[in-house]
């Protein structure tokens, strides 16, 4: 395969599993929320909560930014939020 039929494939790739990523992420925050905050006090997220608070904080931290999608980038997108998920549940059993 060559670069460019590789780079248009992961673009292809990228936008068919975006919503699922999306959800993913959303999924994740909802419940290193629950973890972390709600034993606050502070309210519970659902999920369309937590993707706009995503949406939000992607927005102020990254701005116009642009980033080259490359399939390590691609990979990231789900790896992260499982190492975070992961990492958030270690912590929890020091609670």
């Amino acid at each position: 395969m060559t670069e460019k039929e590789s780079h248009t494939t992961l673009i292809i790739v990228f936008f068919l599993t975006l919503p699922f990523t999306f959800l993913w992420r959303g999924y994740v925050l909802t419940i290193l929320w629950g973890w972390f905050l709600v034993p606050l006090g502070v309210m519970a997220l659902t999920i369309p909560m937590a993707l706009g608070i995503s949406t939000m904080i992607s927005f102020l931290i990254h701005g116009t930014i642009s980033h080259k999608l490359t399939w390590e980038a691609y990979t990231s997108f789900w790896t992260y939020p499982l190492v975070m998920l992961l990492i958030g549940w270690v912590y929890t059993l020091f609670m």
